[in-house]
């Protein structure tokens, strides 16, 4: 296990790390019995699981990290992490191209997990075969931590999960949106249209899809969120959160 300084993030080879050190500051006999029991299962029905090797994770996705770190919207979108809660980085397990966030627990200050292997969003992998705007190995765990953001602020009652239309849901959107945003800073001109469809678009084509009346909503909804209302004084090209009075008022 590494931690990501200067923040409360860790980074563990072993998928479950975060339970591990939870259990860790456990001190009644009995709940701390009942997780060794758990985590003894756990690790049995994923023994024949893929994952990544555990020193070569811990080296690599710090290495995601500062890549995020290096952009304006990723430094924002790192100090905007709740530094009272942890941040964990564990594999995804299994050969599926996937990546999930959530509560460690329903108790918000054991923290939030993040599970995330690069190896999946990596095109020459035999993983991904196909790359999309928006779902590289930087892209996905940006996405991911943008729903940490989220969950370390307002906790799983405070999430939106309302569906959108070609989003799932409004925690997805944002974290789409956002991650345009970050490539726009990275000067892409192409991005992630949705959450669903896989379909990309231009900026014009974006801008246009998103004068829809449900996705204005659904962006003046996040600029209540301090993370969020700092990236919409930002100046990249792609900013629908910054430009949400040009999208309302052009026809």
């Amino acid at each position: 296990m590494v931690r990501y300084f200067p923040h409360h993030i860790f980074v563990s080879g072993d998928p479950f790390g975060a339970t591990v050190a939870m259990m860790e500051k456990v001190t009644d006999p009995t709940r701390r019995r009942r997780i060794e029991e758990w985590l003894e299962n756990a690790r049995k029905a994923s023994a024949g699981l893929w994952r990544p090797n555990a020193n070569a994770y811990e080296q690599r996705v710090p290495l995601l990290l500062n890549a995020i770190a290096r952009a304006g919207v990723g430094t924002v979108l790192l100090t905007s992490l709740k530094r009272s809660i942890p941040v964990w980085i564990v594999p995804y397990e299994g050969d599926g191209r996937n990546a999930i966030t959530g509560q460690i627990s329903s108790d918000l200050q054991q923290g939030v997990r993040i599970r995330y292997s690069p190896e999946h969003w990596a095109i020459g992998t035999g993983k991904c075969a196909r790359y999309y705007p928006g779902y590289g190995p930087v892209e996905t765990l940006f996405h991911e931590l943008v729903h940490a953001s989220r969950f370390t602020n307002f906790g799983f009652v405070g999430m939106n999960k309302s569906a959108l239309q070609d989003m799932q849901d409004y925690e997805e959107f944002l974290a789409v949106m956002m991650t345009n945003v970050l490539r726009s800073e990275w000067r892409a001109k192409k991005f992630a249209r949705d959450y669903t469809t896989g379909k990309s678009a231009d900026q014009s084509q974006l801008e246009q899809y998103l004068r829809s009346p449900v996705y204005l909503e659904a962006l003046e909804y996040f600029l209540a969120d301090p993370f969020v209302k700092q990236v919409a004084r930002m100046p990249m090209a792609f900013n629908p959160f910054r430009d949400l009075g040009r999208l309302k008022s052009t026809k």
